[in-house]
This record gives structure tokens, C-alpha cells and sequence, in this order.
């Protein structure tokens, strides 16, 4: 998942309490065990989905990939 820290539409701080809630439910709250699966990533200055003062572009696949090597 990512999210942009100036979403307007999604504030970050939802997507972070659901990412918890993910974490909660599936590992008892280890985040170790959830990042097999599910990782959060927070994009600063990002408004919804793309766009805004911050980095509008970048290469989502190579963390997925490189989580995988693990």
C-alpha cells in the first residue's frame, strides 16, 4: 500500500490506522510477520495517488521485488 502525506482526499493517518488494524488482525500485531505480505509505504509531499510538491513519480514495483529475495 502507499499513501501521500498531502492526500486530501485520504489523510495518511487513516490509511496508517488501517495498515495497524491490518497488522492486528492477521499478526497479533507483529509487523515483522505482516511485511511478508503487506508493507505501508508513505510518500511525503504526494497529494491522491500522484501528483504534488513531492515525488509524483517513482518505481513501486522494486521494493514488492526486492521483498521478495528475503
Amino acid at each position: 500500500m502507499y499513501t501521500g502525506w498531502a492526500d486530501p482526499v485520504v489523510s495518511a493517518y487513516d490509511t496508517i490506522d488501517y495498515y495497524r488494524q491490518v497488522v492486528r488482525a492477521t499478526s497479533g500485531g507483529r509487523t515483522h510477520e505482516t511485511s511478508r505480505f503487506a508493507r505501508l509505504f508513505l510518500i511525503p509531499g504526494m497529494t491522491h495517488c500522484s501528483g504534488g510538491p513531492g515525488p509524483n513519480t517513482f518505481d513501486k514495483l522494486t521494493p514488492i521485488v526486492g521483498s521478495q529475495t528475503r
